[in-house]
């Protein structure tokens, strides 16, 4: 007659089992993100063309979806609204203005994904993943389309600058709004002349 399993033999083997499955879930929930991401990679990339493994990477690291690219294009608006550390309410206004003018709904996830960077300022990985993104876009781009890229960039840009800025009628930009618009036009033109 085989010995009876004692309690701490049963509590043993209930700990190994509780254990074991715990340890289950947790490579399972791994394998389902890995494949999220492998999915929101391949989305990408056929959404955009864009073959850098880095760049999509940091696209998704940033929750950019091919949804919200449009998002992405109208960083340089978030960036010149934050330029004093503060997003006024005139121009959170003219960023969600110039976005919907840009084609971007309000119902959709790039308008939240914007709201958000006007919400709680983005680190500065969003303002280098746009570069890149604009680099790469630029590439795709005929000189003239890329140039008108680049202009309506920057008069969306200085719409964003002027509208928490007026007296009398007029507007007058603040010095952190302009060495920001004074930055974005340097980085355009240096796209400009990449491809000239």
């Amino acid at each position: 007659m085989s010995p009876q399993p004692s309690s701490f033999d049963e509590r043993r083997k209930a700990l190994e089992n509780a254990f074991f499955h715990k340890r289950d879930e947790q490579l399972l929930q791994q394998f389902r993100e890995r494949m999220e991401r492998l999915d929101q990679k391949a989305k990408l990339i056929e959404a955009t063309g864009i073959q850098d493994e880095s760049l999509v990477d940091r696209l998704v690291d940033l929750q950019i979806q091919p949804e919200t690219l449009r998002a992405l294009m109208l960083v340089p608006l978030v960036e010149i609204a934050w330029a004093d550390g503060t997003v006024h309410a005139k121009q959170r206004h003219a960023v969600l203005t110039a976005a919907e003018r840009a084609g971007l709904s309000p119902e959709s996830d790039g308008h939240r994904l914007l709201e958000r960077w006007l919400d709680e300022k983005p680190g500065p990985e969003l303002l280098q993943v746009w570069k890149d993104y604009v680099h790469f876009e630029s590439q795709r781009m005929g000189p003239s389309a890329a140039q008108a890229m680049r202009d309506d960039i920057l008069d969306r840009a200085w719409f964003v600058a002027e509208a928490a800025r007026g007296v009398f009628g007029f507007h007058k930009v603040a010095r952190e709004e302009r060495a920001k618009l004074e930055e974005l036009a340097a980085l355009l033109e240096e796209l400009a002349a990449a491809f000239n």
